[in-house]
């Protein structure tokens, strides 16, 4: 899996881009964890709004939802396991999704509006 650097606000995060079907579909299913100031980046052909769900996750995940514009549109906190089969789907049209472990967003105040720098 290809790996980038984002950063958002002074957060550097270290990503696994899904960048293809297969890899989009399990995401980050079947791991036990996921280390810290890592994340799996999800880009998409076109801006919209793309569900997620937590089909065979085994730890809970924060979802930041970016714009066409590389901003911050929307952010999910807290995506537990045992919200199978609930999708989750940004409030606003998203090219890309950030998954990250849950409360990140939260411990470094990212926030809806934030750029999101592609440090490739």
């Amino acid at each position: 899996m290809a790996n980038a650097f984002l950063k958002i606000r002074d957060i550097v995060i270290d990503v696994e881009i899904a960048d293809t079907l297969r890899k989009k579909s399990r995401g980050l299913s079947g791991r036990e964890s996921f280390a810290s100031g890592h994340g799996m980046l999800f880009p998409f052909r076109f801006s919209g709004f793309h569900p997620f769900w937590m089909k065979d996750m085994k730890f809970s995940i924060d979802i930041i939802w970016i714009g066409k514009d590389r901003k911050v549109v929307d952010i999910t906190k807290n995506a537990a396991p045992k919200s199978f089969p609930r999708p989750f789907v940004s409030r606003r049209p998203a090219r890309y999704a950030l998954e990250i472990n849950a409360g990140l967003a939260a411990r470094c105040g990212i926030a809806i509006g934030d750029e999101v720098r592609f440090l490739l």
